[in-house]
């Protein structure tokens, strides 16, 4: 009996100091992430702007139910990176204090000013008076004042202490050592004696160490919580609890064997954090302090012993209820086993279900691929035909405007002034022919008659001998002109050389006639006279032979009189068609309108074509890309599946195994109920009669974490709640 009391008391300190722990982070998680940039800026000098913000927030929780006003103060604090306080800021929040008009307060902050309204206050010495109206009030100063909680940091690198900023860069096994303070105190009598019992704050710090940088991360008192890139490290203390308790010197009697030291080590007020550590800089740490944990432990509940007990009382119908409980869960077990066995049978089907599914996606994935490169096929053809169509449609537009030209042109030039002047000017084509055709008979005739008077001018004796006597006389005139010359006679010697002259000019013309009767007489010939006219190719002659030939009216042979007799033939079929032309060009001209027009409008949509099926490539992007992430998908559904089917056989094992287990339980619960339960509640009755001073001091701790209800200052009889908010710091190379 007396060594199951000692594991009554032991767990029942265990279970106190864990459920504070656990309000406490409660308390901490609650303010962490909320108040972590808020404390930040008030290191920076941006208190005004977290102040309101914070009590902004508080606001929107509500107010109290409760007709009387009620002040809750947090106090923030920047830190250095040693725990050294640097400055405080205050901020309070007044609940409530629409009720009465005007409110009484105290407080002994500098600077105090309204970070929400516009209410306005009047100071004697520590004492406000704000008139409230119809509202809350949220009001902020700083102070100077010692605070009753504090902590010390120290660093160690490889053994060896180091201050902060030496540390920035440097890697290593580091040691971080908090240490937490509490010098808010005061003194009591307990087993009548006067003893000094601390205010009971519990102390939360965290911090967020990236892996990159910490590695293999220990803490003695507290958490390490991974998050991906980062570990968050919270380490909690009670400071001053251990000593208001004094668990070493309690007793429980002669046959209680309790460990202390253990339930010391669960309330110490230090934290040892070390990790291997690679360029060393750290982040901000922040530390909630709060006294909240006592305040809601409320030992005055239990007036007297006769009270414990009736709460025994109630624990043993809760361990009855319990076992029923156990009871009902072991029934509860083996009704889901039974049902498991439906669902197993319904995971396989689903199994068979997503092979078929995947096996689809990928038929699906692969169709699909193909139907894109189909859509990338026609958009290359699409556009082609467009660069065609446009092509096309620009060549039909030129061609509409040369079809209209050469309808112009062609009713001007077919016009029937000029078919009749055609028809007009190949009759007299032809018989122009005719008339040239006589002229060249009677050209022949001139040609014989010049041929034989050119023949008297030939070269004949008589003409020998003329020029034969006029060069005697040349000589005889031009030997009588030297002998006047050297006579001196200059002017009869000048008139026989001018008489030499004209006798020579008669020669020379005796001559030349002579060569002009021989070169006619070649062109005129009708004879081919080789060099001299090129083989008959020059004479005058022949060529008019030639030329009456290609006019000869009764030539049987085609030539240039029964050409224009067939022109002139010709000209007047044309001018029949050209009338019959003239009437269809208007037909041409309307079908050329309708073509440009359907010219225009295939230009104005292939544009739209275009876009049309450039959207469709597009559309065939995205679905092709949403058959691959289907097919991915339905890849990884069929795996997990495939798990969730051999997962199922486990989770039938386990469930049997649970049904075992609440089988055990239901069992278990049972003994735990007539050897535990009973058996405590018997042993508790007989333990508190040994442990009175310990009641006595717990309810004392109780009492000081009640009074404690502000740092700044509070009226009389106002209900307040108090915490500290610790910032401390970075470590890095901007410091």
């Amino acid at each position: 009996m007396r060594k199951n009391r000692k594991k009554i008391i032991a767990v029942s300190l265990s279970s106190l100091l864990a459920a504070g722990l656990i309000t406490s982070n409660v308390d901490y998680a609650s303010h962490m992430f909320t108040l972590t940039g808020n404390v930040a800026q008030a290191a920076a000098g941006e208190i005004n702007k977290t102040t309101k913000e914070t009590l902004t927030t508080k606001a929107s929780a509500g107010l109290d139910s409760e007709d009387k006003a009620s002040k809750q103060e947090t106090v923030y604090v920047n830190l250095d990176a040693a725990g050294k306080t640097k400055d405080i800021v205050v901020s309070d929040w007044l609940k409530n204090s629409g009720i009465n008009g005007k409110l009484q307060d105290v407080s002994n902050l500098k600077d105090i000013e309204n970070v929400k309204g516009e209410e306005t206050f009047t100071q004697d010495g520590e004492k406000l008076t704000w008139d409230t109206a119809d509202k809350d009030i949220y009001y902020q100063g700083s102070t100077d004042e010692k605070l009753p909680v504090g902590m010390e940091m120290t660093y160690k690198l490889d053994g060896k202490e180091m201050s902060p900023k030496d540390l920035v860069g440097k890697s290593g096994k580091l040691e971080m050592n908090i240490k937490y303070t509490n010098s808010a105190k005061k003194t009591v009598t307990i087993g009548g004696k006067e003893t000094e019992i601390y205010t009971p704050f519990v102390m939360v710090t965290g911090m967020i160490l990236p892996v990159e940088n910490f590695e293999n991360i220990t803490i003695d008192n507290g958490t390490i919580v991974s998050e991906g890139d980062n570990d968050i490290v919270v380490g909690y203390g009670m400071p001053g609890l251990a000593e208001s308790l004094d668990l070493d010197n309690l007793d429980f009697g002669e046959d209680m064997d309790i460990d202390s030291s253990k339930i010391s080590d669960k309330i110490t007020d230090t934290v040892k954090i070390t990790a291997n550590v690679t360029d060393f800089e750290m982040n901000s740490t922040y530390t909630v302090a709060t006294n909240s944990l006592f305040n809601e432990l409320d030992f005055d509940e239990i007036e007297d012993i006769d009270e414990l007990n009736d709460k025994m009382d109630e624990l043993k119908d809760s361990s009855l209820k319990l076992v029923d409980g156990s009871s009902d869960l072991k029934d509860g077990t083996q009704e889901l086993k039974d049902s498991f066995k439906k669902y197993a049978k319904a995971v396989d089907k689903l199994g068979d279900g997503a092979g078929d599914l995947k096996k689809g996606s990928a038929s699906l994935k692969n169709g699909v691929v193909d139907y894109t490169k189909g859509t990338d096929k026609l958009l290359d053809g699409v556009v082609s035909y467009v660069k065609g169509a446009k092509q096309l449609s620009k060549g039909v537009q030129s061609y509409t405007a040369g079809v209209d030209t050469f309808v112009s042109s062609t009713n001007t030039l077919l016009s029937q002034d000029n078919m009749n002047n055609m028809t007009t000017g190949t009759a007299n084509l032809k018989n122009g022919i005719g008339q040239l055709d006589a002229g060249l008979t009677q050209a022949q005739s001139g040609v014989a008659e010049i041929n034989a008077a050119v023949s008297k001018l030939k070269k004949t004796d008589e003409l020998d001998a003329c020029e034969a006597g006029l060069n005697a006389m040349i000589t005889q005139f031009s030997t009588a002109a030297k002998q006047y010359e050297a006579a001196g006679d200059a002017e009869s010697a000048k008139q026989y050389q001018n008489m030499v002259a004209a006798l020579s000019g008669a020669v020379a013309y005796i001559q030349g006639g002579e060569q002009v009767a021989a070169g006619v007489d070649i062109a005129t010939n009708g004879k081919a006279d080789g060099e001299a006219d090129k083989s008959g190719a020059s004479d005058l002659a022949v060529a008019l032979a030639t030329m009456e030939k290609a006019t000869s009216k009764e030539s049987k042979e085609t030539n240039l009189y029964t050409g224009a007799a067939a022109l002139e033939s010709a000209a007047g079929t044309m001018s029949t068609y050209a009338s019959q032309l003239r009437e269809k060009s208007g037909d041409l001209t309307d079908a050329s309108t309708s073509l440009n027009s359907g010219a225009k409008s295939l230009i104005k949509n292939s544009s739209t074509i275009t876009k049309n099926a450039k959207k469709l490539t597009n559309n065939s992007k995205e679905l092709r890309d949403g058959a691959k992430d289907l097919s991915k998908g339905v890849g990884t559904l069929f795996r997990g599946v495939a798990k969730l089917v051999t997962a199922t056989g486990d989770v039938a094992d386990g469930i049997s195994d649970l049904n075992d287990g609440a089988k055990e339980l239901k069992e278990g619960m049972e003994k735990f109920n007539r050897e535990g339960i009973r058996k405590l509640t018997d042993s508790i009755a007989e333990m508190l009669d040994t442990t009175d001073d310990f009641n006595d001091r717990i309810s004392k701790i109780s009492s000081a974490s009640n009074d404690y209800t502000s740092f700044s200052g509070s009226a009389d009889n106002m209900e307040g709640s108090v915490k500290f908010i610790m910032a401390t710091e970075e470590i890095s190379t901007e410091e």
